[in-house]
């Protein structure tokens, strides 16, 4: 009778309101019939997970058909979770409703930033007769009665004036808070326990509801309940099934029974049917009777990492370095501005090879480029296959070389294109001199294909092949090969031998004679533009010669210096550096002075240009090299190596210097004694004499 009472007071001192209920909804989680461990937002598939599910079960939800039962150290955490990495926000206006059955004090419902306590809202059931709403000081209180279902609502406005409510059923209660409220995907939604893992509610919560539209509010249980519950506590539209008043979560959904279940409920007023995961499940599982339901609890906290020993979820990392948002403490998500996410999830100011810069994320290149500025096969600035060559921005595979599974494969050695590796697989022919036939080269009467694919004279180096009589005849005496017997039928039966004005042959530049009679000629090595046999002389562009070999320049860091004076040195380097080049990374010396010590210091003008500004523990005495020696480690952007770490620079000791100072010198001694002459002197004509003298000693 008193706890009537005081129920019936409380009610007296709240504000009746009558209210059209919004059926419009954003979230609703549902705790009840055919649910395993999780509930499921029956609109978005969002799942709302028992956070301490991996834990003791002794803390665990109880999953029941009246609802999720809560034993005062249980909590259920809202997304995100494993079915979407969306978090629940809520609006800045917002109401929230649940069926709630009562039995001890706690909280119901919590939103907290883990970064700041005093930004939450709270949903309180403060036992045994009220249950409070809190929001950043503000409370407001209303009556609700124990041990039976009611339909509990808080909610948030901000216009026109910043109020909390909360409701019971058909009654609400408001109050005031000041400061602007606003939720964020970071903050975390808790029903249960608090964010210390304490003061947690005990009873039932049947269902979580975030309405579309606050200033229609909620209407009371008689808008929500169907029409079967006579002889019950609710029966919500829903589901359109009686939900009986029961206190005890180990009871069957008729409360006629105890479940044989242990510590889990049980369902179909069947005693001995346990609601849990099917027996395949490690983990959580949204339906109790189906294994392909089952999910990770270690999962639900996508896209951040689950905290086993906290039982929550890590939602603010150490970011690895430069990133400015990331899920855990090893892979980043958005990098800080000029650097960029690169394939490990680390920001770096440029990306790896084989890849480009794309909105600060390194976006893979085409399969053909090494290198490129954009995604299509013609965008490549640099080839990914040694056998393909750029043409305006298009890896293509060189002559005698056809394209299979992206890669660039040798053809038979007689054909320059192919479409295979066969011998009659060929599109056109290495000797130009050969026919095509059916896909095979074959060289013209006269002449037999040899190992390197041309077709080659069977007759002797100062004879041709006469057709009319299929014999070898001679050539013109002046000729050293030809094609008949006439001067003008001089020729050179190599395709790489050009003929000289006095009908001799020799050959192209890049190539070298390796035979003289017949003449052969034979190519340099890769990339060589001249050469003497296997030596080479010259090296084409990009390459550097290197003991008679081209290597190329390709991550090759070269560096040239220039001195302005004795107190100013420039560096340029071939490409801009990885990071500015610092006093650490160099050194300088006189080559014979070595006891004079040489203080700098480093100015850039950009990545690639510095400037030594040169400082000496005393001058120089003669002409000298100043040594400057650079540390191995400096790498280029293209992490190319510094090639040459010591450079010599031809100094001269500037005499000119030197006499002009003993002439300041002695300007300035001559102008002191002068005026010291002036003051003692009596005889104004030897101030005149003075100044003739001063102005002799500066010519």
């Amino acid at each position: 009778m008193l706890r009537v009472s005081l129920v019936i007071g409380l009610v007296l001192v709240a504000l009746v309101v009558s209210r059209k209920i919004n059926l419009g909804t954003q979230v609703e989680y549902r705790f009840y019939k055919d649910v395993g461990q999780v509930g499921k937002d029956r609109r978005t598939e969002l799942h709302a997970v028992s956070g301490y599910t991996i834990a003791e079960e002794s803390s665990d939800v109880v999953w029941t058909e009246r609802g999720a039962y809560f034993g005062g150290s249980s909590l259920i955490s809202l997304p995100s979770n494993a079915v979407s990495k969306t978090p629940l926000t809520l609006p800045n206006d917002f109401l929230i409703g649940m069926w709630v059955y009562p039995i001890e004090g706690g909280n119901i419902f919590t939103v907290y930033d883990p970064e700041n306590p005093v930004i939450d809202i709270k949903l309180v059931y403060a036992h045994p007769l009220t249950i409070e709403a809190h929001k950043q000081g503000a409370k407001a209180t209303i009556g609700i009665p124990p041990e039976q279902w009611s339909f509990a609502t808080i909610g948030s406005v901000s216009s026109p004036t910043k109020e909390i409510k909360v409701g019971v059923d058909t009654i609400e209660s408001a109050a005031e808070y000041t400061t602007t409220w606003f939720d964020t995907e970071n903050f975390i939604k808790r029903l249960g326990v608090d964010r210390d893992g304490g003061s947690g509610y005990k009873g039932f919560i049947y269902n979580f509801i975030l309405y579309d539209d606050p200033a229609n509010d909620i209407g009371g249980p008689d808008d929500l309940v169907g029409d079967k519950c006579s002889g019950c506590g609710i029966c919500p539209k829903e589901t359109g099934e009686c939900i009986p008043n029961c206190a005890s979560p180990q009871k069957t959904s008729d409360c006629s029974q105890d479940c044989n279940c242990g510590n889990k409920g049980c369902h179909s007023n069947d005693p001995d049917l346990c609601i849990d995961c099917e027996a395949g499940c490690s983990g959580l599982c949204e339906d109790y009777l189906n294994l392909g339901d089952c999910i990770d609890p270690q999962t639900y906290c996508n896209p951040y990492e689950y905290k086993p020993t906290e039982y929550s979820c890590e939602f603010s990392p150490t970011c690895v370095e430069n990133c400015d948002l990331c899920y855990n403490e090893t892979e980043c998500e958005e990098c800080s501005s000029n650097y960029n996410l690169t394939p490990p999830k680390l920001c770096s100011l440029r990306c790896p090879p084989s890849y480009y810069a794309d909105s600060q994320v390194c976006t893979s290149c085409h399969i053909d480029c090494a290198e490129c500025t954009g995604p299509s096969n013609s965008e490549c600035t640099a080839c990914a296959d040694p056998n393909m060559e750029l043409d305006s921005g298009s890896c293509n595979c060189k002559t005698g070389y056809y394209k299979e599974s992206g890669k660039c494969r040798e053809c038979h050695v007689t054909c320059s294109q192919c479409t295979d590796s066969g011998e009659s697989d060929c599109t056109s022919c290495k000797d130009s001199s050969a026919k095509l036939t059916s896909g095979k080269c074959e060289c013209p009467e006269g002449f037999s294909m040899d190992d390197s694919g041309i077709c080659k004279s069977i007759c002797e180096a100062d004879k041709f092949y006469d057709v009319g009589s299929g014999s070898c005849l001679g050539c013109h005496p002046s000729c050293e090969e030809c094609t008949g017997r006439t001067e003008n039928d001089c020729t050179c039966s190599d395709p790489n031998a050009v003929m000289k004005t006095d009908n001799s042959c020799e050959c192209k530049e890049s190539f070298y004679s390796s035979s003289i009679n017949p003449l052969e000629c034979t190519s340099c090595s890769e990339n060589c533009e001249r050469c003497d046999s296997e030596i080479c002389l010259e090296c084409g562009s990009n390459y550097l010669l290197e003991e008679g070999k081209c290597v190329s320049s390709e991550g090759v860091l070269e560096v040239s210096a220039r001195i302005i004076d004795m107190k100013n040195i420039e560096l340029v380097f071939s490409e801009d550096l990885d990071d500015f080049l610092s006093e650490s990374n160099v050194t300088l010396s006189l080559e014979t002075q070595k006891e004079i010590i040489i203080s700098f210091s480093i100015s850039a003008t950009s990545l690639r240009n510095y400037q030594l500004k040169l400082s000496y523990s005393e001058k120089p005495k003669e002409n000298d090299n100043i040594i400057i020696e650079l540390s191995p480690g400096i790498t280029g952007e293209s992490q190319s190596k510094i090639k040459n770490t010591s450079l010599k620079l031809d100094i001269e000791v500037d005499e000119a210097e030197d006499k002009y100072s003993l002439l300041e010198f002695l300007w300035w001694f001559i102008v002191v004694l002068g005026f010291l002459l002036l003051g003692i002197s009596k005889v104004s004509g030897h101030f005149w004499v003075f100044l003739n003298t001063a102005q002799l000693v500066s010519l």
